[in-house]
């Protein structure tokens, strides 16, 4: 392999996390500078936000959300009611978006620093721990690629799906039946009270209910050709808001800067008062 190469792969990997961890020596107790990184309450912002929406904050009070607002999730509520809609871009590159009378209670959002070496939408340039009860409602995932010792993992009346990247729909019935739709990328489902577990590949789906758990079995599926249209659009307004805003690494202080990311189309607009110039 090239020098420049090499140069650059190790770069990569210690940006990341994954070569301090692999030097330490298995019986060394050395203490891992990656894994040791403290994590603190993280943030999400407020992309989009239609219809009633309520919050509960840590201390059960209730929070009336703004559009562009920035918010801590660690331990606070949401629901939504009929016709109504949220969706929130989290600092560690999550979009998160949830379809009419959903709740959901996030047990745990914590992250650190983010690495200034590293920034974009693709990977996750931190180490962070989501966890979200999801007790009602339809909840849209959608992110590409969350570091190697981060986890997302959201919590089921059946079980725990765990997400390792893609676009997912979770949908929790009012008799605690579940669906998980697999649109792009991987998961894995841990059945309630066993050690069972099953993978969600792209394009399939599983379907669990508190009988199902009972007989430890999972009926799988595959992603329609032509799926509902409402969980059409909240998956792609999901995938849209991850990409609205880029956190940054902050050096005054804990909570990461954000960039607002606009779209392309905003180029393409006409110029309001359209103006030339004529050369004699």
């Amino acid at each position: 392999m090239p020098r420049y190469l090499a140069d650059h792969f190790t770069r990569c990997l210690c940006g990341f996390g994954i070569l301090s961890a692999l030097c330490l020596p298995l019986n060394s107790s050395a203490e891992n500078p990656i894994t040791s990184r403290a994590l603190l309450p993280a943030i999400a912002v407020v992309t989009s936000c239609s219809g009633t929406v309520k919050q509960l904050d840590e201390d059960g009070k209730k929070r009336k959300l703004r559009l562009r607002e920035t918010l801590p999730l660690n331990e606070t509520s949401f629901s939504t009611a009929s016709n109504s809609s949220l969706f929130l871009c989290l600092s560690n590159g999550i979009g998160l978006g949830l379809g009419e009378s959903t709740s959901i209670r996030i047990q745990r959002y914590e992250q650190s620093m983010i690495n200034p070496m590293h920034a974009g939408l693709n990977f996750e340039n931190s180490v962070s721990h989501l966890r979200i009860q999801t007790e009602a409602g339809k909840i849209a995932v959608a992110f590409n690629h969350l570091n190697p010792l981060s986890k997302a993992e959201f919590i089921l009346p059946v079980g725990t799906l765990i997400v390792h990247s893609g676009q997912f729909l979770l949908e929790v019935d009012p008799n605690s039946a579940c669906s998980v739709i697999a649109y792009k990328g991987t998961a894995t489902f841990y059945q309630k009270d066993s050690t069972e577990r099953e993978f969600v590949a792209p394009g399939k789906g599983i379907s669990i209910s508190p009988e199902s758990v009972q007989r430890f079995a999972v009926d799988q599926s595959k992603l329609e050709t032509a799926p509902m249209q409402n969980d059409s659009l909240l998956i792609a307004a999901t995938e849209f808001t991850r990409k609205r805003i880029l956190f940054r690494h902050n050096p005054d202080g804990e909570q990461p800067l954000q960039q607002w990311i606009l779209p392309e189309r905003r180029l393409d607009q006409a110029i309001a008062r359209p103006f030339q110039f004529k050369l004699k």
